[in-house]
């Protein structure tokens, strides 16, 4: 596994001190460094190491390493280095799993760090209840029922290609009336459609699928949806650690970046809005209001994107509020992307840049999926979260959204998206902002997506391979 290097990028704070220190209220989600200030931004890069599993963050200082390239995979951990991790952070408990490690302490560290020993790591409470095994639980796997696909094994935490992907939903789809596909470092987990009168027998469908272990989610709600942990997602709301109760949604930031004095432009990361909604003389600002994409060029053709979903009642884009400017108007839609595409008006034309990108890795190229390995972590600064890390652990075969009664998609139609878990303080309502939001590469500047969708700790997004396939680039 090849290991990055990159040049330091200042990193500059937003205008707005109330998004600024939102990640900083909650003690098990702040990653952020100390006495990060305006006159003093970031510019030292926050990963080293490999890219993937393996890359270690910033505040990570353990003496030792779990990864073992060799395997490739994160080794179990020695009694004495299991003690020195619990002894470090005064753990009552510390948990390896499959690819992240679990600490149970009541006294989190400042600044806590997004790996430790290189693994992925989660800092929690006793109380907080968490189901992170990524298996489904419906009592279907029989591991004594041959491989239907074993000449498709691709081995433990690497990626399947697309390909592979697609074959392994064919190969299902003739057992079940399947949902989606989990592709998970170390295993695979079926959804299978409920409310469709098909039943299935205990121990009635292959436990191992393209040489993985294989498990069974049948239920009216997601496997991710499933996974939700309220006590857990209690703990990282930063507004339960507000000095009083807020009346009403955290704050956002509606900094006007094209009249703020030392600014002058808009960028990734920035709040956009839609206008008034259609035929009602009512503004929809508190509702279909996002953060904003990155701006990309098509030979002569420049447009910027926005989350679709946002704007699906007009074409006009607003920065920061429907009161503000019209920075353009959506020429063109794709639905299964979630992206709109922005044509900014003549006087915002030159104004658009992506190379700043608030605290987050600014954007520096278009990523196709089958460049991207497991394990990666991607960076988000959304205008309603401040800066968040993701972390790649799988991908997800599903069909595109299609209106009613239209016929079934071909498997090789169907999208194919990646599965991130969220690092960082989050609620619902917080996270719904920054949808839209481009997903960056840590240290190359790579964008695999744009926010779409968060379940729990979880959050889906589609690839980007037909916009770069059509010709698509960052100016």
């Amino acid at each position: 596994m090849s290991t990055i290097t990159a040049s330091p990028i200042r990193k500059t704070p937003r205008k707005t001190p109330e998004i600024q220190g939102l990640q900083s209220l909650c003690p098990y989600a702040d990653f952020y460094p100390p006495n990060v200030s305006h006159a003093h931004p970031e510019s030292s890069t926050r990963w080293h190491g490999p890219n993937g599993f393996g890359c270690r963050h910033v505040h990570d200082d353990m003496p030792f390493t779990l990864w073992d390239d060799s395997m490739p995979g994160f080794r179990t951990a020695s009694k004495s280095e299991m003690l020195y991790i619990a002894e470090a952070f005064q753990a009552e408990r510390v948990e390896c799993r499959a690819c992240h490690i679990t600490i149970v302490t009541n006294k989190p560290p400042h600044p806590v760090p997004l790996t430790v020993a290189g693994m992925p790591a989660i800092f929690t409470t006793a109380d907080t209840q968490q189901r992170d095994i990524y298996y489904g639980s419906a009592p279907y796997s029989n591991h004594r029922l041959d491989d239907p696909c074993p000449q498709l094994a691709w081995g433990k935490w690497k990626t399947p290609t697309k390909d592979q992907m697609v074959e392994v939903g064919s190969v299902l789809s003739r057992l079940i009336n399947l949902q989606r596909v989990h592709f998970f470092p170390y295993s695979i987990a079926v959804e299978i459609v409920f409310g469709d009168d098909r039943t299935y027998p205990t121990a009635s469908l292959p436990g191992a699928v393209a040489g993985l272990v294989t498990t069974y989610h049948h239920q009216p709600i997601s496997l991710l949806e499933s996974m939700k942990s309220r006590t857990r997602e209690r703990l990282m709301d930063p507004s339960q650690y507000l000095p009083a109760p807020r009346i009403g949604s955290l704050p956002q930031d509606r900094t006007d970046y094209l009249r703020e004095p030392g600014w002058g432009i808009i960028s990734p990361g920035v709040r956009v809005s839609t206008g008034f909604a259609v035929n009602s003389g009512l503004s929809s600002d508190t509702v279909l209001s996002t953060t904003c994409g990155v701006l990309m060029r098509k030979g002569g053709t420049r447009r910027v994107s926005v989350a679709n979903h946002g704007f699906v009642q007009t074409c006009e884009v607003y920065h920061p509020a429907y009161d503000g400017d019209k920075i353009g108007d959506i020429v063109n839609r794709s639905p299964e992307l979630d992206i709109a595409m922005v044509q900014l008006t003549p006087a915002n034309s030159n104004k658009f840049s992506n190379e700043t990108y608030f605290q987050a890795e600014p954007p520096r190229r278009l990523l196709e999926s089958g460049k991207i390995v497991r394990g990666t972590w991607f960076e988000v600064d959304g205008m309603s979260t401040g800066l968040l890390s993701f972390n790649y652990i799988g991908n997800v075969l599903q069909p595109p959204i299609t209106p009613p009664g239209h016929p079934a998609m071909p498997f090789h139609q169907w999208r194919i998206d990646f599965t991130t878990r969220i690092f960082g303080a989050t609620s619902p309502t917080v996270v719904g902002g920054i949808c839209g939001a481009p997903m960056v590469q840590e240290r190359t500047g790579g964008v695999a997506g744009f926010f779409h969708l968060a379940e729990g700790e979880y959050a889906v997004f589609a690839a980007l391979d037909d916009l770069v396939a059509g010709g698509w680039e960052l100016c």
